[in-house]
């Protein structure tokens, strides 16, 4: 019975371990005031590359700090598009085990008919890699494997996600290698057995799709890229910090 309880204590203390030690991989606060200042503060530190500049500016953040906002026209595709690019050299394999996640506080400008990328590497509408996106009201994954034939996605049902425009909200995407889940203010809101196929070492787009397409308008800040798929209370600790 003493061992039993020694090593259930054991065990108790090495997964709250665990959770402590678990650090980004990738890590953009997305509030340093200077865009030449952006850097990645995680295990991998790189400077980011910014697209359209000009429709870029700092303003209000969480909790009194300050935050990007990315300017796109919310209404119609408008070139150029603007986006933060995390370099092909720092390539992930996202068919592997990963959380991506980050805080959005989405334009009153957006439209329901439309979707606006929120972060994502997929070359194609169809895949490889993933795209996370907000359209249609709600939160929707996608993925393939580079084909029309192959694309696939998984909605948020719209009964489960309120996503309120101007207010700072929380949103991560998850996969444990069985299973890709959308967590929305750190509760769980859809999952699907789908699968994320690898792909080419190539960028990783934030506010755009592929720099080219489905600009996002609002801010974001505080995105996060793990290279293992945290528990729901994880990320629902992370999510806690509401605005």
């Amino acid at each position: 019975m003493m061992k039993k309880t020694v090593f259930s204590t054991f065990m108790m203390l090495a997964a709250i371990c665990f959770c402590q030690e678990v650090k980004p991989v990738w890590e953009l606060p997305l509030n340093e005031g200077d865009f030449d200042a952006m850097v990645s503060t995680g295990s991998r530190q790189f400077k980011v590359r910014t697209f359209a500049r000009e429709k870029l500016e700092w303003g209000p953040g969480r909790l009194g700090g300050k935050a990007l906002y990315i300017k796109n026209n919310a209404a119609v595709r408008e070139h150029p598009i603007a986006c933060i690019e995390i370099p092909g050299s720092e390539h992930f394999d996202f068919s592997k085990p990963f959380t991506a996640m980050c805080w959005f506080k989405p334009s009153k400008e957006l439209k329901g008919s439309m979707q606006y990328t929120i972060f994502g590497n997929t070359p194609s509408d169809y895949g490889p890699g993933f795209r996370l996106l907000y359209g249609w009201g709600s939160m929707r994954g996608t993925m393939g494997q580079g084909t029309a034939k192959t694309g696939a996605g998984f909605n948020a049902p719209a009964s489960k996600v309120k996503v309120e425009k101007g207010t700072w909200n929380h949103v991560a995407i998850s996969n444990d290698g069985n299973l890709l889940r959308i967590y929305y203010n750190g509760i769980e809101v859809a999952s699907t057995e789908k699968k994320i196929y690898p792909t080419k070492p190539r960028p990783f787009c934030i506010g755009a799709y592929n720099a080219t397409a489905y600009g996002y308008n609002g801010g974001i800040c505080e995105f996060k890229m793990f290279d293992v798929a945290l528990t729901a209370e994880q990320i629902l600790n992370i999510a806690k910090e509401l605005d």
